[in-house]
């Protein structure tokens, strides 16, 4: 039984006693005691059966049982008097000076604080109701240094956050993995600002640079540009600079090291940084100057790319075009009154597609986008230029990165490939027939381009490279297994929206 410094003999029947009710304190009046079960009237004039051992303080007085209901009601306003009179702030900071554990005995005797019933009940209420000044170990009550009450604050904020992700992404909640940011991480995203520059960058505000994504794509971390030359074309592609805005191992990093990849789900989406970072900041909206991270191709007559040339640069995005918008300009006999963009779009397609056929020409299985709609093919492989020529750059001077990798495997079973996995070794990607493949192009959504982004730009500027391939290799499997979860809980979000659909029924 829990109650300060009594004894099971010492519960008899008029007592004012205290226990909880769906985790609220209530107070009732013994009118039996008989074994180790008490008969109890609450002052919501019910009587209850309770066992011994939910009584958890009791009186001293002994109260009139005729008419239950008044003892009880006088009780209740004494105790509400003297929490009113109660400055739990003045006794915290008397009690710290006790350094050591007390009862509520103890601290009403050291404090010299009123021995009365209601006083003992009042003090036992207020105590339990403030978590954040006392921590109770029982029979004693622990007093929180401010420094273990910050402390206390900041696991219950995280608990409460818990609490209001698991409504609103239970699946994710439910495998422990996190969802909305702490007030640290949110602060720390509200200082950065998106065009600070720490190395020279080459400024491309002027040329005409575009984004191609889903009208719903808010975390815009690519965008495209195209221009005629003398004797071809120079294709620009360019990655939103998402590692000059996050140092590593801070909070924002630790935060993104933690989740791994964004997650899309029906019901909205979890990112891999803030929002006003993946949204706002570093996403390439039109008409704002961004950092990036370019690389401009020269293209010949016969679609090939002959040269390259890569370079930190500020950007200022034309348009955001979505998918459906830029395939206007795909469709054959489509009029349109934007012939340029038309003309370059077409020019666009003819290149990624000679570079397609290329990896198709070193074995690529082209599996992976053979189903896709023109115009994700298009950015998907304008993406693996990208990731493939800044591979080939860095790949032969031992940089540690996260590559990606599919290796040999059975011909019978080319339809059901595994996944590809993330490791610090450049080993051949049948899946794209590239003989190594690091991804730079997702900074914004996935945590290992980050890294890539982070170590490929300290490579070009002579910087000592953040990251270790110890460091790497120690992260490599957990963030392996972490991706193929968080896949498998989008695909089980899918199949369970698509099932609630088959359920409703049509109009």
């Amino acid at each position: 039984m829990k109650k300060e410094d009594k004894t099971l003999a010492s519960l008899q029947p008029g007592m004012i006693c205290a226990f909880f009710e769906q985790n609220n304190l209530q107070f009732g009046l013994m009118l039996s005691v008989e074994g180790t079960a008490c008969r109890i009237y609450s002052l919501t004039e019910a009587e209850l059966t309770l066992p011994t051992e939910r009584i958890v303080l009791f009186s001293q007085k002994i109260y009139p049982l005729n008419e239950p209901q008044n003892p009880l009601t006088e009780f209740q306003k004494e105790v509400q008097n003297c929490l009113n009179d109660l400055d739990l702030s003045s006794l915290r900071n008397r009690l710290l000076q006790e350094q050591q554990d007390l009862t509520l005995e103890q601290i009403i005797e050291v404090c010299e604080l009123p021995s009365t019933d209601a006083f003992r009940f009042a003090l036992y209420q207020a105590v339990r109701n403030r978590p954040d000044y006392f921590k109770r170990k029982h029979p004693f009550y622990h007093v929180l240094t401010p420094e273990e009450e910050q402390l206390w604050q900041k696991e219950a904020a995280k608990k409460e956050r818990q609490r209001q992700d698991a409504l609103i992404f239970p699946l994710l909640a439910r495998k422990g993995l996190p969802v909305s940011f702490s007030p640290e991480e949110l602060a720390a995203a509200d200082k950065l600002s998106p065009v600070d520059r720490d190395v020279f960058r080459l400024e491309l505000i002027d040329e005409e640079i575009w984004t191609i994504d889903a009208s719903d794509s808010r975390d815009l971390d690519d965008a495209l540009s195209l221009e005629e030359m003398d004797e071809g074309w120079q294709l620009g592609i360019h990655i939103s600079d998402v590692s000059s805005l996050i140092s590593k191992d801070g909070v924002l990093d630790l935060a993104a090291r933690e989740r791994v990849s964004s997650v899309y789900l029906p019901n909205g989406n979890v990112y891999l940084l803030p929002e006003s970072i993946v949204c706002e900041k570093a996403s390439l909206l039109t008409g704002e100057l961004r950092l990036a991270l370019s690389l401009l191709l020269t293209v010949n007559s016969d679609w090939q790319i002959v040269s390259f040339l890569f370079f930190p640069s500020v950007i200022c995005v034309k348009r955001n075009f979505t998918y459906e918008e830029f395939t206007s300009f795909l469709e054959p006999d489509v009029f349109t009154a934007a012939n340029k963009m038309r003309e370059k779009a077409l020019i666009l397609q003819k290149i990624t597609e000679r570079h397609r056929q290329y990896r198709l020409e070193q074995g690529a299985l082209g599996t992976d986008d053979s189903n896709l709609p023109p115009v994700r093919r298009l950015v998907a492989e304008c993406m693996i230029i990208y990731n493939r020529y800044l591979t080939d750059l860095i790949k032969d001077f031992e940089v540690p990165l996260f590559y990606r990798s599919l290796q040999e495997k059975n011909p019978a079973k080319i339809n059901s490939l595994p996944p590809s996995i993330w490791g610090t070794v450049p080993k051949k990607h049948i899946g794209l027939g590239l003989p190594a493949y690091a991804q730079f192009t997702s900074p914004l959504r996935r945590y290992p381009d980050l890294i890539n982004q982070r170590q490929f730009t300290a490579f070009n500027t002579g910087k000592d490279l953040p990251h270790s391939q110890e460091e790497l290799t120690a992260w490599a499997e957990s963030m392996n297994r972490k991706r193929n979860l968080l896949k498998q809980l989008m695909q089980q979000a899918e199949n369970q929206q698509f099932q609630t659909a088959e359920r409703i029924p049509s109009e």
